[in-house]
This record gives C-alpha cells, sequence and structure tokens, in this order.
C-alpha cells in the first residue's frame, strides 16, 4: 500500500461500513479488531487503514488491534486484553470471524453492555470496494426489515428444495434474550450487533417441526471444528426432524460427526442439544461470492451466506435462552434455491426473494438510485 491512497470504491465501502452501518461521529471510541496469522481469516491491511481514516475524518478516537489467531476459533477463550479492548469501546468495527457473537463473553458486552459490535465481512479490499459492501446501508437495511416483517404476519413456514429438503413448522416467537430481538422486523441499524454488509434477519425460531433438511454444506470454521469437509460433504447428509426434534442423521461420516457433536453439548444443553433451532436466509440482492472456494473457504462464504439463494438451519440449542456454556452451540446447514412459504405465500421462491419485485421495494431503492440495478438479484457465482 501506498501512502493513504485508496480507491474511490474503497473509501465508500469504507463509509458505507463506519458511518452508514457503525453510525461513528465525533468522539466515538473506535477499536477495528483484527486477527494475525490466521491463514482462513483474510483481513487486508489496506481495509484496515480505510476503516481507520473514515472513522477519523468523522472525528472518533480509533484504536486498531490485532490479535494472535484462535486455534479452535468459537470454541476456544477471547485474550483478555482483547475483552478489555472490547469494553473500552462505543463501536467495535470486528474484522473476524473468531471474536463473535457465539462467545459469551461478546454476547455478553454487546447485547448487556450495548456495545455496537460491527460484524464486518468485507475484509479484503476486493470486498469493501464492491457493490455489495457499496450498496446503501439503509436500504439493505430496510429490506431486511420488511423480510421480518412479512414473517411477523405469518403463523406457519416451510421449506422446500431440489435437493429433497421439505420441513415445516410453526413460527415462534422472535427471541428477547440473547440477541435482543424482539421482533423479526427490526432494524440491524438499531441494534447493538450490526452485521456488515447487512444480509439477514433474525434467525426464525421454530416450534413443532417436522420433515427433512438435506444439506452438504456448514460454514468453514464450523466445518473445522467438526472435522468435516470445508467445501462440500462427501456425500448430501439427511437430518430427520420429528416435533422440532432432530432424531436421525443419514449420510456419510458427517452424519457421525454431526451426532458426536449434539451428544457433547448434552451435558450443557440437556435435550435442547437436539432442539431444532431456527432457519434465516439471505437478503442481499448484491450479494454474491468474490473468492474461490478452495483458496479462502471463509471468505468465500461471506458472500455465498448473503445471496438470498442461500438459507440455512440454526441446529441444536434455542435462541431464547442462555446456557451456562461460553461457546458456540449450534450448527448452520446450508441449502441452496429454496422455497420458503409463510403461511401459504411464498417468500422466496426458488432462491429469489418476492419482496424486490414489489412495486413499494422499487419506490423505496428509486430513493438510492436506479431500482433495476440496485434490485437485481446477483447469482452467486459468475
Amino acid at each position: 500500500m501506498t501512502g493513504g491512497y485508496f480507491s474511490n470504491q474503497l473509501l465508500e465501502g469504507a463509509r458505507n461500513c463506519v458511518i452508514g452501518c457503525g453510525k461513528v461521529e465525533k468522539s466515538s471510541n473506535v477499536l477495528i479488531l483484527n486477527l494475525i496469522g490466521d491463514p482462513n481469516d483474510i483481513v487486508d491491511d489496506q481495509v484496515v487503514h480505510a476503516l481507520a481514516t473514515v472513522a477519523q475524518e468523522a472525528g472518533a478516537r480509533v484504536s486498531i488491534l490485532s490479535t494472535a489467531a484462535m486455534e479452535k476459533g468459537w470454541w476456544d477463550e477471547v485474550p483478555p486484553i482483547v475483552i478489555g479492548a472490547f469494553l473500552a469501546a462505543d463501536v467495535v468495527i470486528n474484522n473476524t470471524y473468531a471474536i463473535g457473537r457465539p462467545l459469551r463473553t461478546v454476547r455478553d458486552a454487546v447485547v448487556r453492555k450495548g456495545i455496537v459490535n460491527v460484524g464486518s465481512k468485507a475484509r479484503t479490499a476486493s470486498i469493501l470496494s464492491s457493490e455489495w459492501a457499496r450498496f446503501p446501508f439503509q436500504l439493505s437495511d430496510e429490506i431486511s426489515k420488511r423480510t421480518g416483517d412479512f414473517i411477523d404476519q405469518g403463523g406457519t413456514w416451510r421449506v422446500v428444495a431440489p435437493n429433497g429438503t421439505d420441513i415445516s413448522g410453526k413460527i415462534g416467537p422472535a427471541p428477547s434474550k440473547g440477541r435482543g430481538a424482539r421482533k423479526y422486523g427490526e432494524y440491524s441499524g438499531g441494534k447493538a450487533y450490526r452485521p456488515f454488509p447487512v444480509a439477514f434477519f433474525p434467525v426464525v425460531s421454530s416450534l413443532e417441526a417436522n420433515g427433512i433438511i438435506v444439506s452438504e454444506y456448514v460454514p468453514p470454521w464450523e466445518a473445522r471444528h467438526l472435522g468435516v469437509p470445508e467445501l462440500r460433504f462427501t456425500s448430501p447428509m439427511k437430518i430427520i426432524v420429528e416435533n422440532n426434534r432432530m432424531v436421525r442423521f443419514e449420510g456419510g461420516f458427517e452424519a457421525q460427526r454431526f451426532h458426536k457433536f449434539y451428544e457433547s453439548l448434552v451435558p450443557h444443553l440437556g435435550e435442547d442439544a437436539w432442539n431444532m433451532n431456527g432457519w434465516h436466509a439471505g437478503t442481499h440482492p448484491r450479494g454474491r461470492v468474490y473468492e474461490a472456494p478452495n483458496r479462502y473457504p471463509d471468505v468465500w462464504h461471506a458472500g455465498y451466506h448473503a445471496n438470498p439463494r442461500v438459507m440455512h438451519f440454526h441446529l441444536g440449542g434455542s435462541q431464547a435462552k442462555e446456557y451456562d456454556y461460553p461457546y458456540m452451540w449450534e450448527i448452520s446447514c446450508h441449502v441452496e434455491g429454496a422455497t420458503i412459504y409463510i403461511d401459504d405465500n411464498k417468500l422466496y421462491d426458488a432462491g429469489h426473494l418476492t419482496l424486490l419485485d414489489l412495486e413499494e421495494t422499487r419506490k423505496l431503492a428509486a430513493q438510492y438510485g436506479d431500482p433495476d440495478r440496485l434490485l437485481n438479484q446477483v447469482p452467486l457465482f459468475d
């Protein structure tokens, strides 16, 4: 990097993150948190400098903390110095996967202390400069909020996908504990935890679910902990759900790994370990994959997770409870191209977010630019 020179696109993405999402202002104490030495968690120096420059332009007091990689990710202890710095900040631009909400110490800092945690997925210059990161934060937040509003009006859900997934249940109440949500239609910009770029709505709590989930992919950091392939399973795995409980895993050795993981949670979560927790899906029309999956799986997953074509189930534990367990208690199983019904209405149609087609959404987008461009849902890959 040469001096303090940045492309206009990179600065636009940085301002969207720091000002649009983080709402950093004069005298804010801002911590930019990074990991070093982790080959899976790529953070460009240029990104860190651009974020710091934008925050300083806003009059904030900026500190940058880079800590050594955590060996087990979400299933590890956060260094106490990092937590001390986290607690001293008003806003944390969190450029890490490992130091996130699944860790109880971080949840306590975010939910109970109200410290704003901007969980940034735009950690490379190419992503922070992309249409995804430069997409107006307020617009993406409104799309996610309206998707949640649609769910708030329903009573049942069903997910059907080409891979054989077919499962349905009742919509449980939005959790008021742990993550702070009270309804599904909420603005990320008004909560302590703010994913950037906005990519989804709060996890829909599941009740009385029955059916089959078929998946062959979990996030790479979860795959490493489970000891399964980071990109695709050796064969699709079936999860049989009866009365909201995972009763059987079928497939290759991945099914055995899953069963072993949930057995290990029983001493901490009790029978909730086997709970069909809930689900949510991507909402960002410009979210897409920017890296080859076999090169940087974690960076690849960031765009994959955001695209409406991808939904995933949260399996294990409950969104509404806080357990005497300091680490991650759920696994996310992904499904592509799903049709999602709320009552009898399609919220997603073969992986397309139907709200993007509504005239009222187009009128909203027109306040920020050309709705044909902004709301055109991009494919996952080129």
